[in-house]
């Protein structure tokens, strides 16, 4: 009787091995959004920079 039920657990693990195969794709569209996320955080770093210049010294700025 142990190796009846012992033989079903390696049959599922071979359908959970093509689970991780379908989340590779899926990794590659949140890779998608890591290079749109950088871009808008470029834009607001530009603005703050100037802030910055404004009040404080380059020199502070440079240090940040």
């Amino acid at each position: 009787m142990s190796p009846s039920p012992s033989l079903t657990h390696p049959t599922q693990l071979q359908p959970a091995n093509l689970q991780p195969a379908n989340l590779q794709p899926a990794n590659l569209q949140p890779a998608n959004l890591q290079p749109a996320n950088i871009q808008p955080a470029n834009l607001k770093r530009i603005p703050l920079l100037s802030i910055h210049d404004k009040t404080s010294n380059s020199t502070f700025r440079r240090d940040y």
